[in-house]
């Protein structure tokens, strides 16, 4: 586990209460955390975990894609985006299993997945049956031949 200051998230949250007013791109950025991929996911857990008002193109129309702006070191206050499984299932029960904003039902995706599984199942078995009725058809036929072959010699 990283020590409090040592974090991607602790240096960027320095840097922009180092540089407030001043806009920053998302070169130096990422250069801040390390070279972390994950740099941008961090400015976001900045923003919307702990309050600190950071501007970028979306929230302003001078600042270019890829800058950065932190106005002022007070965060505003910042609301946990955790859900307890109780309240996710009493919302989801309560509003039908369907997206308040775009009316997208929500599928019960065990069925379908033993269905395929089933299918699947299904697929080798009459895969392997085939097999069997083939080999089946082919010693019969083999069979058949060495009887004659037999009778032949006789």
């Amino acid at each position: 586990m990283a020590k409090k200051g040592n974090s991607a998230k602790d240096k960027l949250r320095a840097y922009f209460l180092s540089n407030i007013g001043k806009v920053l791109n998302s070169y130096e950025l990422r250069e801040v955390a390390g070279g972390q991929t994950e740099w941008g996911r961090r400015v976001r857990e900045l923003r919307d975990e702990e309050g600190y008002q950071i501007l970028s193109h979306n929230d302003r129309s001078n600042l270019k894609p890829g800058e950065y702006l932190l106005e002022n070191d007070k965060p505003i206050p910042a609301f946990s985006r955790d859900i307890s499984k109780e309240t996710r299932a009493f919302v989801l029960d309560r509003n039908g299993f369907t997206c308040q904003m775009c009316g997208a039902v929500a599928v019960n995706l065990i069925p379908m997945i033993l269905q395929k599984r089933l299918g699947y199942i299904l697929d080798i078995l009459l895969t392997k049956v085939w097999v069997v009725q083939m080999i089946h058809q082919t010693y019969v036929q083999f069979v058949q031949y060495v009887m004659k072959e037999l009778q032949t010699q006789h």
